[in-house]
């Protein structure tokens, strides 16, 4: 399985982490797929690939909304995908698409609902496709919206709905509203998948913490509640995760 992620346009980095692409050899092979509090919309270049009754056809296009927790893909001999990893809100801001609904959904892409370069391939002209697709789409002024990002970023997700209407001059229930209808999810989500992240981050990068000490530095009530997230998110033990 080769794996392999691209930078996207300088000006689109706060709507996509990356572009990406994972390409199969010879044998068939069961991948888990972690939850990273982003969505994807993802081009099937090669043969089928399974994701539990979910099936990525040759030639289609999907979107993928964020996932509250693990997933197993079955990857078939020749898979080829290609990816398009979003920011909480990207897609809705590039595209128009509202998310409501999807968390955890694998959807086709009609050409109805989106319009989308044709990608046959992965070369640097397809990736300069999907830059200038988006670049074309992109609303300079995006409102408040990733700056309450940000903040949720900046504080580790550990932050309440409370604190980030107070500071950023919004309602909860404005706040809520528009994370479900452009984001996918709830606030609450996406604090815990940012909080997920950092202790991730700090198991990897720092072996020699135990893991209640992870838990206590990344704002868990103990390592219990992380073991409970680590087990969510991505299936693994915490002694398997490091």
């Amino acid at each position: 399985m080769h794996y392999r992620e691209f930078e996207p346009h300088p000006l689109l980095r706060p709507h996509i982490v990356c572009y990406w692409t994972m390409q199969n050899g010879d044998a068939p092979q069961t991948n888990t797929i972690f939850s990273d509090g982003c969505s994807d919309i993802i081009f099937n270049l090669g043969a089928s690939v399974e994701g539990g009754d979910e099936v990525f056809r040759h030639g289609q296009r999907y979107l993928v909304g964020i996932m509250t927790r693990f997933k197993q893909i079955r990857v078939a001999p020749a898979a080829h995908l290609l990816g398009i990893r979003f920011k909480p809100f990207g897609i809705s801001t590039l595209t128009g698409m509202p998310l409501k609904g999807t968390s955890d959904e694998s959807l086709f892409l009609s050409e109805h609902e989106l319009k989308l370069p044709e990608i046959h391939d992965v070369t640097p002209a397809s990736l300069q496709k999907l830059n200038t697709f988006f670049l074309q789409r992109l609303h300079l002024d995006s409102g408040r919206w990733p700056a309450v990002i940000d903040t949720i970023h900046a504080a580790g997700g550990n932050i309440s709905i409370q604190q980030l209407a107070q500071q950023h001059y919004v309602t909860e229930r404005s706040i809520e509203r528009y994370f479900q209808q452009h984001a996918g999810c709830t606030v609450k989500e996406l604090c815990k998948q940012v909080r997920f992240q950092n202790a991730l981050a700090k198991i990897k990068t720092s072996p020699q913490s135990t893991f209640a000490q992870v838990a206590f530095d990344t704002g868990y009530y103990d390592h219990t509640h992380l073991l409970k997230d680590v087990k969510q998110y991505t299936g693994l033990t915490l002694s398997e995760i490091r």
